[in-house]
């Protein structure tokens, strides 16, 4: 799984210096700036997570909760941010912080959620 999270991060990465334009442009209306680049880099982290053997639950900040099982319990509960400091990527010319974030919860342990 460990290396699984770091290239699932490298690709994120990756995308995001592809997209620069993209992420430029803010899609709806909410609060926090959301934009192409975010869902993107999101269905990208959740398709590359969710492909594990594993059972697996993803709880994405802008696309919810997605699983790749359909009965028992789940192995890891993991929660990303596809893109933490979009607002800085957008206006910012690389300058300023972002990046992607990933949190594993090993699911034998609920306590810890």
């Amino acid at each position: 799984m460990k290396n699984k999270i770091i290239s699932t991060l490298i690709l994120a990465a990756q995308l995001a210096d592809d997209m620069k334009d993209i992420n430029k442009r803010v899609i709806g209306e909410k609060s926090d700036v959301v934009t192409q680049g975010d869902i993107e880099i999101g269905n990208l982290m959740i398709r590359e997570l969710l492909g594990q053997t594993s059972n697996i639950i993803v709880e994405s900040e802008e696309q919810g909760k997605q699983r790749n099982f359909q009965e028992g319990e789940e192995d890891y509960y993991i929660v990303i941010d596809d893109i933490d400091g979009t607002n800085n990527l957008r206006v910012g010319n690389g300058l300023l912080p972002y990046g992607s974030i990933i949190v594993i919860f090993d699911g034998k342990n609920k306590s810890r959620r």
